[in-house]
């Protein structure tokens, strides 16, 4: 897939998210987020039980 590219100088490069691996590493992003707004709402219920109860 040379062709697809913008040459710089002599030189075409092509990098895909794969190459780059960014996708992976959104995928880590998304996970620790996930897994620290389940903490949060878990934080969140003793601290309302300790309030109301």
């Amino acid at each position: 897939m040379a062709g697809t590219g913008k040459p710089l100088g002599k030189m075409i490069i092509e990098m895909d998210l794969n190459s780059a691996k960014l996708t992976s590493s959104l995928t880590a992003v998304k996970r620790s987020l996930k897994t620290s707004e389940s903490q949060m709402k878990a934080q969140m219920a003793i601290l309302i039980a300790l309030i109301i109860g």
